[in-house]
């Protein structure tokens, strides 16, 4: 399925992060991991907004976070991503100040963050890949070609770098939609928290 003339495909940048945070933050409850991490604070607006903004802002001054928009420049959806191609990306400022003023308060997502990170260690499928890290479509823009159109920047980064393409989800609706659109092959799963995580590789 294509991408209509009008839609749009291209990096963002830094002043865009807010329209990308409301736009994660309102898919947010939908994401079982992420729901998870944040637990009673969901309903929170400050606390999406931050959780919103650690997984999309290290990633824009890359070049690695690509938006779809509409003829009237709304934001359809998002995709970011990182490769293991030199230091880990670091947060904005406004996004450390954030984290410096709300998490002191809430150590029980500071926890669940570190039970993520462990099991994420834990489980690393051999070799290097790069790693789809956050990926949302509104819901007005699904089965049109977006998100398979989100996915061609990080496959092309995945080819350059001659390796493959990996994506994790705790939705296995999600996953096997990877599956259809980008010849995802499911490779393993693992509890985290609450949830499951499952992880896919896509042949560069």
């Amino acid at each position: 399925m294509s991408v209509d003339a009008d839609v749009t495909i291209r990096p963002l940048v830094d002043d865009e992060l807010p329209a990308a945070v409301d736009l994660v933050g309102a898919m947010l409850p939908e994401i079982p991991l992420y729901s998870w991490i944040l637990g009673e604070y969901l309903v929170e607006p400050a606390m999406v907004d931050w959780l919103a903004s650690v997984f999309i802002g290290p990633h824009i001054a890359l070049g690695r976070v690509e938006g779809a928009f509409d003829a009237d420049g709304r934001l359809l959806g998002i995709v970011a991503w990182s490769a293991p191609d030199g230091p880990p990306p670091e947060l904005p400022a406004s996004v450390v100040a954030s984290s410096t003023s709300l998490l002191p308060r809430r150590q029980d997502i500071v926890e669940r963050l570190k039970i993520l990170a462990d099991a994420t260690l834990d489980h690393q499928l051999p070799g290097d890949h790069v790693l789809i890290v956050l990926g949302v479509v509104a819901p007005t823009a699904r089965r049109t070609g977006i998100p398979a159109a989100l996915g061609l920047a990080p496959r092309a980064a995945a080819q350059a770098a001659g390796m493959d393409l990996l994506m994790t989800t705790s939705d296995l609706a999600l996953g096997k939609a990877h599956e259809r659109t980008h010849g995802a092959v499911f490779q393993s799963s693992y509890p985290v928290g609450e949830c499951t995580v499952y992880q896919y590789l896509a042949p560069a």
